[in-house]
């Protein structure tokens, strides 16, 4: 997933800049800075999709597949997934 698709997704989501930057503890200048990067780090792209899931309305489907998608892209299956973000919490 790329900057710009996530900054679409953050704008989907109802929040703003400045309330992912706050959950985040940063600034929005930091947020926007992360997003502009050539490669985004999954577990950044993993906090987005929590705080999103935790502060908004759910999201239309094919918004949450593309961030699905990703995050299976990267870890194989959802079961894998599943057993990493289970264990960093």
């Amino acid at each position: 997933m790329s900057g710009e698709e996530l900054k679409k997704y953050i704008k989907r989501s109802g929040l703003t800049m400045s309330d992912v930057a706050r959950e985040l503890g940063t600034t929005p200048q930091n947020v926007q800075a992360r997003l502009g990067r050539k490669t985004i780090k999954i577990d950044f792209i993993l906090k987005i999709k929590e705080i999103i899931d935790r502060c908004a309305p759910p999201l239309p489907a094919e918004m949450e597949a593309a961030v699905t998608g990703t995050l299976l892209a990267v870890f194989g299956t959802l079961s894998t997934l599943y057993i990493i973000i289970t264990c960093t919490h």
